[in-house]
């Protein structure tokens, strides 16, 4: 009996050690289960603040570096500027120049122009007087009115002795 009553308390505090191990084990799983939430939740909060802090600190970087990038870029549009406007300068005053001696040609071209014209119909003019009195020697002597004008002095005969 005795030996029963130590086996019974054997198996029982086995029993009782067993449903001991199992709890203390599920309050440790759930105690691990809570701490890693903490520290998930942790690491987040700081992965979190790191990454918003890169962040902030490459937009920085990036802002600093474009602007280095933007004075040079705008320094030297400056300077090639000025550099084609160096050499368009001259070419504009060439232009210019050329533009103005086209004008003066132009007005001399029609100065001469009208003078030519001016001349042509005198010739012409001269040459219808010309023909006339040729016409008129060939039709015979007929009451000769005189001797007629030749040249500038063309215009200070009277007109019934031109042709029309």
């Amino acid at each position: 009996m005795i030996l029963l009553a130590v086996a019974l308390a054997l198996g029982a505090g086995w029993w009782m050690g067993r449903r001991r191990a199992a709890a203390i084990e599920a309050e440790r799983t759930i105690a691990i289960d809570r701490a890693m939430d903490q520290l998930d939740r942790r690491f987040d909060d700081l992965a979190g603040r790191q990454l918003q802090e890169n962040i902030e600190n490459f937009l920085r970087l990036a802002r600093e570096n474009l602007g280095g990038h933007q004075q040079a870029a705008h320094s030297s549009l400056k300077e090639r500027e000025q550099a084609i406007e160096a050499l368009i300068k001259p070419i504009q005053e060439s232009l210019s120049r050329t533009s103005e001696a086209l004008r003066e040609i132009e007005v001399e071209r029609q100065r001469d122009f009208g003078s030519l014209r001016q001349h042509s119909h005198r010739h012409a003019r001269i040459a219808g007087r010309l023909a006339a009195r040729d016409a008129e020697s060939r039709a015979g002597p007929q009451q000769a009115p005189g001797p007629r004008p030749v040249g500038r002095d063309c215009a200070a005969a009277p007109r019934s002795s031109l042709p029309a």
